[in-house]
């Protein structure tokens, strides 16, 4: 956000030169030697600026005339941006409104600079009042973020997480600090789970999180519905930023797994994670590596239009092959649909997931997985001790990847009752030469427009795939 003459004036020089830039690149012919990514990536940076220095200037000149209006402040969240504001609409300098509270210059320029993140509610409420904006502050001042964070620790919200993912760089210094800022981690908390700042900065319990788009997703038995909730809440809000800054194009998906695994073959080879990831973006379907485990093992994000991102978290290529594969399964059963699959059609659970491991089953492992499966429970004798060397047997015979074979056992025994072969399936992965989390980071940042996304959404994104 620009605040001042001096940032206007060299925002509007420099979207001159990041014009420029622009055109240059557009127009330079690329070394056969030069990776195409690299060119994308600076030509994504450049339009991105542009952009952002765009709209800034135009926000500075709207507000300069009185074009737009200011809303008023109804949570701690919304602060910072809304005193600027009204300065500048106003026609107030920073100046003017330090004598009118009372300060020097430089320290409106502080509070501005890192958007009264420093200042206190008392110095916040001053600020308001010579502005004449209206405003439904607290009463006291906000509690430190260390309070805040034990409060939904309370609550049964995991804290680590919203240190790991939520807290911004200065406040992850300062969390336990008493005079720490808060308004930044509230502002996210708000943003990523609709919880109103009030809320979370009073007594009051903290209500199921808003979910930003309908999900679909499997809760592992060994974590509780809270921690879910939450993950499920920070996956739809990721979800959402790249459906709204990736420019996915849906192509038709066959809905037959075997007539799937023939076109991912016909087209790349071979069929493992890598060619399962790419096809999937190339028919409109993103995946999002997620650097956080917990919560369930994999999600869909659907919208009408056939776009869609697929959430990853356990980072081993068979088991990201088979969770893709998984919810592609989802997602054919359910053509033109938004909602969250477990809610639609009365379709229960144990049928909506054994569907989509069939499925996956199919593309990874061919029109025989079935066959393959109940050979390898005959070789054990149905005693799950002996189920790994019966799976390596298949699998060699076969000569296919155990760790798909194993995944689908797992999800067998899962819907009888039996979670204990998962951690075999893990240690049945046989691609472990294979970067999956790097090679689908690569696909992530080749794809996404970073310069479309605000500084915090795109800080917010950045930590989840990291």
């Amino acid at each position: 956000m620009i605040k001042n003459e001096r940032q206007y004036q060299m925002a509007t020089t420099q979207l001159t030169r990041l014009r420029g830039a622009e055109q240059e690149l557009e127009q330079r012919a690329r070394p056969q030697s030069e990776n195409p990514l690299r060119q994308k990536l600076e030509l994504d940076a450049v339009r991105g600026q542009s952009r952002e220095l765009a709209a800034e200037i135009a926000e500075y000149d709207a507000l300069r005339s009185g074009a737009t209006n200011v809303p008023p402040i109804r949570d701690l969240a919304d602060i910072p941006r809304a005193l600027i504001a009204k300065r500048i609409a106003a026609g107030m300098t920073q100046k003017q409104l330090a004598d009118a509270i009372g300060v020097a210059e430089q320290q409106i320029q502080r509070y501005e600079a890192n958007n009264y993140a420093s200042a206190s509610l008392t110095r916040l409420k001053e600020v308001a009042q010579a502005l004449d904006l209206s405003s439904e502050l607290p009463s006291e001042e906000p509690p430190a973020i260390d309070a805040i964070l034990r409060k939904m620790s309370k609550s049964g919200f995991d804290r680590a997480f919203f240190e790991r993912r939520l807290l911004s760089e200065v406040n992850m210094t300062s969390a336990k600090d008493a005079r720490a800022p808060v308004l930044d981690f509230v502002g996210r908390l708000s943003r990523v789970f609709g919880w109103r700042a009030s809320s979370i900065l009073s007594g009051a319990e903290l209500s199921t999180p808003h979910l930003a788009m309908a999900v679909s997703y499997k809760k592992p038995k060994s974590h509780d519905a809270t921690k879910a909730d939450v993950f499920a809440a920070y996956a739809a809000f990721c979800s959402d930023l790249i459906l709204r800054t990736t420019d996915l194009r849906p192509r038709p998906l066959a809905d037959d797994p075997a007539v799937l695994r023939e076109a991912i073959t016909a087209e790349y080879g071979e069929v493992c994670f890598e060619t399962i990831a790419r096809y999937s973006w190339d028919h409109g379907i993103a995946l999002l590596p997620f650097s956080e485990s917990g919560g369930f093992h994999s999600a869909i994000f659907r919208q009408e239009d056939g776009r869609a991102v697929v959430v990853l978290t356990q980072k081993t290529p068979a088991r990201w092959a088979f969770d893709t594969g998984h919810e592609l399964g989802h997602y054919v059963r359910h053509p033109r649909e938004t909602i969250g699959i477990v809610e639609q059609d009365d379709i229960s659970q144990e049928d909506e997931e054994a569907f989509a491991s069939d499925f996956a089953a199919t593309v990874l492992l061919g029109p025989n997985s079935e066959e393959l499966t109940r050979k390898a429970i005959r070789l054990a004798d149905r005693d799950i001790t002996k189920l790994k060397s019966a799976v390596l047997a298949v699998s060699k015979e076969a000569r296919i990847n155990p760790g798909y074979l194993g995944f689908h056992l797992a999800h067998r025994l899962r819907d009888e009752g039996q979670d204990r072969f998962w951690g075999v399936a893990q240690n049945l992965n046989r691609e472990t030469d294979f970067g999956a989390v790097d090679f689908a980071r690569k696909l992530l940042f080749e794809r996404v427009d970073w310069g479309a996304l605000e500084d915090i959404d795109r800080d917010i994104l950045m930590r989840a795939v990291r």
